[in-house]
């Protein structure tokens, strides 16, 4: 399956009036591992700072995601913080 429909809940403060919940489409064959899904997240939501994008860290199930793992960890419907 190409896409993975995922479930985002950011926690702390947005900038601007972003939703703190929300529903993402992640293509999994543009994303090898969950730091391309990280940058993925970054870009979309605008978490830039001064040219260059926050660090994010990702959760599944209260479980840190490592950045370098690879992407068939996420399965559709999981629900990310």
């Amino acid at each position: 399956m190409p896409f993975l429909r995922i479930r985002l809940n950011f926690e702390g403060v947005l900038p601007g009036s972003k939703p703190r919940k929300c529903w993402f489409l992640l293509d999994t064959s543009t994303c090898r591992v969950v730091a391309d899904l990280e940058y993925l997240i970054s870009k979309r939501f605008d978490l830039s700072g001064k040219g260059s994008f926050r660090v994010i860290s990702l959760y599944l199930q209260d479980s840190l995601l490592p950045s370098q793992e690879q992407i068939e960890v996420i399965r559709d419907n999981d629900d990310l913080r």
